[in-house]
């Protein structure tokens, strides 16, 4: 009978400890500041661009927490099918048709990408 009882006292001493320390240790790796994470993104500036010109672009983004704003290439990045691209400024080929711009933007453990279709006139 003495085993059981100082089994059943061990078993509610570890539970008791359980239940005062581990929330402690949960909220201490909650320790620091919490950043929203991107979910939505869309590139915004010029649809048609003339042939050889230039058009400036940045990107709209809506963050997890319900935020939003503009962020500017870099810290995004952009990239054009068969346009060149510097920053957000974005060179139109020498022929007429369109071109595939993509954005990808990575902040706090989170990436969106968007992409969007221009006409080159």
């Amino acid at each position: 009978m003495r085993k059981v009882n100082s089994w059943v006292r061990m078993a509610l001493a570890v539970g008791a400890v359980l239940m005062v320390g581990l929330p402690a240790l949960v909220s201490a790796s909650n320790v620091g500041t919490s950043y929203p994470k991107p979910r939505l993104a869309r590139i915004v500036g010029a649809e048609f661009v003339q042939t050889g010109h230039v058009a400036d672009y940045s990107l709209f983004v809506i963050y997890s927490d319900g935020s939003f704003g503009t962020v500017n290439f870099p810290p995004a990045n952009l990239t054009a099918k068969r346009g060149s691209v510097s920053g957000g400024a974005y060179t139109a080929p020498g022929t007429v048709g369109f071109d595939l711009l993509k954005a990808t933007y990575s902040s706090d453990g989170g990436t969106v990408v968007a992409n969007r279709v221009i006409v080159i006139d």
